[in-house]
């Protein structure tokens, strides 16, 4: 699912300009780099499990709804929201002085979901459908 929606290669090449950013910002301190690392980590984990979760609820909408799809769908958005409150609350515990950094790269990795995701030119240029 992940691959229909999304240009993976262009998601990578982003998220490892965000990992040396991270890498950066946290220097001198190897433990600030490695949780700013954590922070890019959880953030790539969120995105994946949000594509899954809407995909999940596209799905049962357009098809039967039935107790197993909205059980996944339950279940993704637990781990979205679980990996993405990990990231920052290991960020504010072990390194609170890189919160501000932390907040930067989570704005960093969201628009470059943003512009990874597929057809969304398309979107613009036409607008939503009605």
């Amino acid at each position: 699912m992940w691959s229909k929606r999304i240009n993976s290669l262009q998601y990578a090449i982003g998220t490892l300009f965000n990992f040396g950013f991270a890498i950066y910002a946290g220097l001198p301190k190897a433990s600030s780099a490695w949780w700013l690392c954590f922070v890019v980590l959880s953030a790539v984990l969120n995105h994946y499990f949000t594509v899954l979760s809407l995909s999940s609820l596209v799905e049962s909408r357009t098809e039967n709804i039935n107790a197993k799809n909205n059980f996944k769908l339950f279940w993704y958005l637990i781990l979205k929201t679980l990996f993405l409150a990990s990231g920052f609350i290991c960020l504010m515990i072990y390194s609170p002085d890189k919160v501000p950094q932390g907040l930067i790269i989570y704005i960093f990795q969201l628009i470059i979901f943003g512009l990874s995701i597929k057809n969304i030119g398309k979107f613009f240029k036409k607008g939503p459908p009605t």
